[in-house]
């Protein structure tokens, strides 16, 4: 009988956030349930880690790859899951009855995306992101779904080919948007607090910024109307309009203060 669920890993170089990842999984109360590790040919023990942890582990596969997102498709084929979970090296889940909260509060109705709460965690400071119950358009647009926090139904995910691996750091949004808006899927939230993210993967290094941004813009334009982004910048614009004038109203006094007393000192050092 297929399992509930699918958590792929995948990895490259990182034993140490392998370990982490597959413990956090295998403490999980939560059984109806298979793991599967994609590694990309690590040279740094990772593979003595699978080894390691074998027996909880249904496949593993250590070889070269095109990347994260190929990689991640790679375990989606493995998979014979109802739902997807993608997990990857350094990432945890945040509690051990995450799982089993999440599929109790779950519900009897069929939606292609089901997500959670997430905590991301960067040189050793963690912050939590909740978000909305409703996915609408406005927090699309600005924002996107933690994919370590989010459940993908397989044979949706299958059906649309999975990844675009042409798009190298936002495959997982433009997934998103095709299932959202493209083809109307539905999405649920469960209020659980399901993964732990570290930050340190391409979309969040500051010189990969400016690429960020193309590909989201990218995405964007294959999904939605022109006049839609046209009216989201135009909002945009405004609001940075409407930001800057309060900024100056804030501290124009101030500034004026200042003038002054500078105005005060030259006319003593007179």
């Amino acid at each position: 009988m297929a399992p509930a669920l699918s958590i792929v890993t995948v990895c490259l170089n990182d034993r140490e956030g392998l370990a982490r990842t597959l413990e956090s999984v295998e403490r999980q109360g939560f059984r109806d349930l298979e793991l599967l590790v994609v590694d990309g040919g690590s040279t740094d023990g990772s593979v003595e880690v699978l080894r390691a942890h074998a027996p909880r582990i249904a496949r593993w596969v250590s070889e070269p790859d095109g990347g994260v997102y190929q990689a991640q498709n790679k375990g989606a084929a493995m998979a014979a899951g109802t739902w997807l979970l993608f997990l990857n090296a350094g990432d945890h889940l945040a509690s051990d009855d995450a799982l089993e909260r999440l599929f109790a509060g779950l519900g009897a109705d069929e939606p292609e995306l089901v997500y959670g709460d997430v905590l991301y965690e960067k040189r050793g400071a963690v912050r939590r992101s909740t978000p909305p119950g409703r996915l609408l358009l406005p927090y699309l647009l600005r924002s996107t779904l933690c994919t370590q926090a989010t459940l993908f139904r397989r044979s949706t995910f299958a059906r649309l080919g999975g990844y675009d691996t042409s798009l190298r750091i936002v495959a997982d949004y433009d997934l998103m948007m095709r299932i959202l808006l493209a083809e109307r899927g539905r999405a649920r939230k469960v209020p659980v607090t399901l993964a732990v993210h570290r930050q340190d993967g391409l979309s969040t290094r500051p010189e990969n910024a400016e690429r960020v941004a193309r590909e989201r813009e990218q995405v964007q334009a294959r999904w939605l109307p022109a006049p839609v982004r046209e009216l989201h910048a135009d909002w945009l614009a405004l609001r940075e309009r409407t930001v800057g004038r309060r900024l100056r109203a804030l501290f124009r006094p101030l500034a004026r203060l200042l003038r002054d007393g500078v105005r005060r000192l030259r006319r003593r050092a007179a």
